[in-house]
């Protein structure tokens, strides 16, 4: 497989840049890291763990050819999203009705 394709196996987001010698290594923001081919998502807007893009913690970029994507550094859907998936449940599906 790497002899007709030398990329199969290389990871679809995109390392962290190099840091000068000497720095600490620290956390990069979703907008300093990228998918590196993109995601393309119909119906889920980028805010669900169907999306590669929002299963990494990346913002959707020029590469993906999602529609109708909600998954931008100023999307206020994207931030409701996160807080969903970080508190452990799926949205309000997850809370249980009385």
């Amino acid at each position: 497989t790497l002899e007709r394709n030398p990329g199969a196996f290389r990871p679809k987001i995109a390392p962290a840049p190099p840091t000068p010698h000497g720095a600490q290594l620290q956390l990069l923001s979703p907008a300093q890291v990228r998918h590196t081919k993109g995601c393309h998502c119909k119906k889920s807007g980028c805010l669900k763990k169907y999306c590669e893009c929002f299963q990494a913690g990346v913002l959707c970029g020029l590469q993906c050819k999602c529609r109708e994507c909600r998954n931008a550094e100023d999307s206020v859907e994207r931030r409701a999203a996160l807080l969903a998936t970080s508190a452990g449940g799926d949205g309000p599906a997850a809370t249980p009705h009385r």
